[in-house]
């Protein structure tokens, strides 16, 4: 009679052996090419954290992928909205402290139609529907080599995003189950490679290849850049645009420029309009009575 009880026992301790796994077996989905959106914040509120979703490989951004038409083509990214908002507050998408990027390489292997030790990174547009200065490339063969590997090693490096949670500052959300939150200073982190002006050693100017939210989610456009070994040509594949609900990219960064967020000077010309216009109303009336 004991022994069913014994083997009922042993298989309930098993189970719960089972599911009480290590976390650092849980690693994500992730392939050489395959391109990686971040963020991360230099406001107060958990500036150790940084946040990385994979987007998909960069084969459907260039030329013949998802947008072929040069409409607006939806990415699906869950609900990243709740994890940005615990981590850097509810105004986190009207923040300027809230930087964000768009970047892969497939490394030192080539992925399909991509050659090795391509680069693909974004640049923050001026204004929505304006395109930014592209990158500058390079006919070197070797000229991508240490930053397409850092990027790489940002995706599927010891301690990057594949790896998923383990024990060295990395967790997955409970939101999104491919949306990895990492601490700062961890080896392979978003945030290691990346400064104000800089990233991966190589994308140096004015911002870096981040945008930030000051303007709010639709005004912060970013244009994605492939660079490709042995030409110095740099193609713009077109523009992402964070939503309330996701990310968007388009081909014909166009599509975004509507959605501009007027400067404060406009709004003022604007409430003077309307003041005006109330006053010649008012007047107007007065002179009927």
């Amino acid at each position: 009679m004991k022994t069913p009880l014994l083997s009922t026992a042993l298989l309930a301790l098993a189970g719960a052996v089972f599911l009480a796994r290590p976390a650092s077996a849980q690693t994500l989905p992730y392939a050489g090419g395959d391109l990686i959106m971040a963020f991360r914040t230099t406001g107060s509120s958990n500036a150790s954290t940084d946040v990385e979703l994979d987007i998909g490989n960069a084969s459907l951004f260039t030329s013949g992928g998802a947008d072929s038409t040069g409409g607006i083509v939806s990415i699906t990214t869950g609900n990243i909205n709740t994890d940005l908002t615990t981590l850097y507050s509810a105004s986190w998408n009207t923040s300027a402290t809230t930087l964000w990027s768009i970047s892969g390489s497939p490394g030192s292997s080539a992925d399909g139609s991509i050659a090795a030790d391509s680069m693909f990174a974004t640049r923050a547009e001026s204004a929505p529907g304006t395109q930014s200065t592209p990158w500058l490339g390079s006919a070197g063969l070797g000229a991508y080599n240490g930053s397409s590997l850092k990027i790489f090693s940002m995706g599927g490096g010891a301690a990057g995003y594949a790896t998923g949670a383990n024990t060295i500052g990395q967790s997955i959300s409970t939101n999104n189950t491919n949306l990895l939150l990492q601490g700062t200073s961890t080896g392979d982190s978003y945030a290691s490679f990346v400064s104000a002006n800089s990233a991966f050693t190589y994308f140096n100017g004015t911002g870096g290849i981040e945008g930030n939210l000051g303007n709010g989610i639709t005004g912060s456009v970013l244009d994605l850049y492939q660079l490709t070994p042995g030409t110095s040509t740099v193609n713009m594949l077109g523009g992402f645009e964070l939503t309330n609900s996701g990310l968007e990219f388009s081909s014909n960064i166009s599509n975004f420029s509507s959605n501009a967020v007027p400067e404060p000077s406009t709004y003022a010309a604007l409430l003077g309009l309307a003041t005006l216009g109330f006053v010649a109303l008012r007047r107007r009336k007065q002179a009927k009575a």
